[in-house]
């Protein structure tokens, strides 16, 4: 087994709300079912022979049990932290919600159990995970290498694993057509989601999203940051590292100050500089 850990772009510029309410919305919908011992995947799954369009948005917030919940969860984090920081919370919303729909018609299309409610937000993270395949083919993933006697990691670009795990995905599907994994919701999630990002990208709708992003959350900030990343980009890293460490002590509470250390940082390799941007960015914003 093959699971992603971590990525160079964790950072967020502001606070993820659509992926936090998910989370939430997940976990609360999985301790009412605990409490009241209900049936939560008969009322609110979707059921390929009954199709109820309201379930193909409502099953993606039911789950099986806490472990396929936190392990889910840590999928959405992953990936959809990072694509609701570019498109916005409103696309990521509206996307998240028709990855869910699309993994649940693809789904409903080939199973061999039509009456079976479908439960669980894979299909949907799927969708994220195809999206960030695209959105971010470069970007360098950290993965749990499981398949030895002693769990390794490794890193690798995301255009090289993620597709490897779709393909995976694929074989599972054709070894097991009956088995209880709904392989098939997983592969029409990640299609969908790589199509998308494929669509925004060449529109430059995705572009354009990152720039509206990107001005709102620095409004108003210090045109310092503005220079320091442009040296940055001119690769001059160091005179933009010295910059920022000076005016983190004249702002030491602005996000977005170390936000560009992190950038900088990054340029130069300094991994464990980097990683104290990033996470003194985070706890700046989770108390603002």
């Amino acid at each position: 087994m093959i699971l992603p850990l971590t990525h160079d772009r964790m950072s967020a510029r502001r606070w993820p709300i659509v992926t936090t309410v998910v989370l939430a919305a997940c976990v609360l919908v999985q301790i009412l079912t605990s409490l009241s011992g209900g049936d939560a995947a008969a009322a609110w799954g979707y059921v390929p022979a009954r199709h109820d369009w309201l379930t193909l948005l409502t099953y993606p917030f039911v789950h099986a049990g806490w472990v396929h919940l936190v392990g889910n969860m840590w999928f959405l984090v992953f990936a959809g932290m990072t694509l609701e920081d570019r498109w916005g919370r409103l696309v990521f919303a509206l996307f998240y919600l028709a990855s869910g729909a699309a993994a649940g018609l693809v789904h409903g299309a080939f199973t061999a159990h039509p009456t079976a409610p479908l439960v669980g937000a894979s299909g949907a993270i799927a969708g994220c995970m195809g999206a960030f395949t695209v959105a971010f083919a470069r970007t360098r993933v950290r993965f749990l290498w499981l398949l030895s006697i002693r769990p390794r990691t490794f890193t690798a670009p995301a255009y090289v694993v993620l597709p490897v795990w779709a393909a995976f995905e694929a074989l599972w599907a054709w070894i097991f057509p009956g088995g209880g994994t709904a392989h098939d919701a997983h592969l029409g999630g990640f299609a969908f989601g790589a199509l998308a990002a494929l669509v925004l990208r060449r529109s430059g709708v995705d572009r354009r999203l990152d720039e509206a992003i990107d001005r709102a959350v620095t409004l108003g900030s210090d045109p310092r940051i503005d220079e320091a990343r442009l040296l940055v980009q001119r690769g001059q890293a160091d005179l933009a590292l010295a910059m920022l460490e000076g005016l983190a002590q004249e702002k030491p509470r602005s996000a977005h100050v170390h936000d560009a250390i992190a950038e900088a940082a990054r340029a130069l390799g300094d991994a464990e500089r980097e990683q104290k941007a990033v996470a003194r960015a985070a706890a700046l914003r989770a108390t603002a």
